[in-house]
């Protein structure tokens, strides 16, 4: 069977596995901040992909001269379909099916009736089955039927950094503190912008949170920056923490951090134990995965909820394709998701075949990674690649 077939029929189980390190890999505990996981990032517990992938695919997006992505901020997966946000240089929004085939593209830009100055949030609103885009610039939100045809667009009085919707509103993030405007990093909103409730209250002495936020819509809503290193979820009306991450010994990253608001923040984390810079986080209903800092070096981290194990390592070699780990981007039927582009994924195929490391991979995996690269041209469209995990 094609691998691309084989990914459509599978809804295989996504945790992972642990090969071969003599340590045992880190379990969590039961605490007031939820599930407590604690790492060791001075141990790598894995170094090559083959430990926790089992296999991986690509799926080459259809690339119509017209339609063509210029960047990728953020890719979501629902029902079968796959979206592509190019807030940079497009300012576009590209939806494709399953099988990499080109829908549609979002493109109304512009300071009139019915347009945005650019696709600030965009907005799978699964209640009432539209899609949505937030221009925080003129403040207002844009509607478009699941066809990317344009509907309505609406006032929203709020300036803020994301926004994601839940069931019939909206749960807003911000960074910035304003005095009598907005006063918690958390807001949940109706569709006009009244306040539901609150949450997260900012420090009154914080001028700006330069921390890194997630909100991941796979399994349910969950939210996390690094200034709290906890995941919360959103139940009904209440945010809970679900997991907090910590480790033993603390280390500021670098001179970015140094001045005195961010130092006093590092200092409180210190005095908790606790790690910082969760980014990149996923969450899935087996497992949650994301990346935090330690020594100035990215760590990549996976969580199994069925055995309540980590995994993490500040390196991965692909010795399944050779191709280097991409950044994770979204989920899908408990596959993460990444991207890559043709014009770089031919600099890894020219890197596999004369890298003496990569000369383990096997031919037949460099000919099918020929094949698709011949059916491509180096500015199409990216492709997206699946990693289906193992199980540990």
């Amino acid at each position: 069977m094609h691998p691309l077939q084989l990914l459509l029929w599978l809804t295989s189980m996504c945790v992972f596995c642990y090969w071969g390190c003599a340590d045992s890999p880190t379990q969590s505990r039961q605490v007031s901040q939820g599930h407590l996981i604690s790492c060791n990032p001075a141990h790598n517990d894995f170094e090559n992909l083959s430990q926790l992938v089992d296999t991986t695919f690509y799926l080459p997006l259809e690339s119509p001269p017209e339609h063509l992505i210029g960047s990728c901020t953020r890719l979501l997966a629902w029902e079968n379909r796959f979206y592509i946000v190019d807030k940079r240089k497009t300012r576009s929004v590209f939806a494709f099916d399953r099988h990499g085939k080109f829908l549609f593209q979002i493109r109304r830009v512009g300071r009139g009736p019915g347009e945005y100055t650019e696709p600030y949030a965009f907005i799978i609103n699964k209640q009432a089955r539209l899609l949505e885009i937030y221009d925080r610039t003129q403040r207002k939100i844009l509607s478009f039927d699941m066809q990317g045809n344009y509907l309505r667009e609406r006032t929203f009085p709020w300036y803020v950094k994301d926004l994601i919707a839940v069931e019939n509103n909206y749960l807003a993030y911000s960074t910035s503190y304003d005095p009598g405007y907005i006063t918690h990093r958390l807001m949940l909103l109706s569709p006009q912008g009244a306040v539901l409730k609150q949450y997260l209250p900012f420090d009154q002495k914080e001028v700006d949170d330069l921390g890194v936020t997630n909100f991941s819509c796979q399994a349910g809503i969950s939210f996390t920056c690094w200034r709290y290193n906890t995941v919360f979820h959103l139940q009904g009306q209440q945010l809970l923490p679900a997991y907090t991450i910590e480790y033993g010994p603390y280390s500021v990253l670098d001179d970015f951090f140094q001045h005195d608001i961010i130092e006093h923040q590092m200092e409180l984390l210190k005095a908790k134990g606790l790690a910082h810079g969760i980014s990149d986080m996923l969450e899935t209903d087996r497992y949650l995965t994301f990346t935090y800092m330690y020594n100035g070096h990215s760590n990549m981290a996976f969580y199994s909820k069925r055995t309540q194990q980590l995994l993490s390592s500040s390196r991965c070699l692909n010795d399944i394709d050779g191709v280097p780990v991409q950044p994770m981007k979204t989920t899908y039927q408990e596959y993460l998701v990444s991207i890559i582009w043709p014009a770089a994924m031919e600099r890894n195929l020219e890197m596999i075949q004369s890298d003496k490391f990569y000369r383990k991979v096997p031919v037949q995996v460099i000919n099918r990674l020929k094949t698709l690269l011949k059916q491509t041209q180096p500015n199409s469209n990216p492709w997206l690649i699946f990693y289906k995990l193992k199980e540990f």
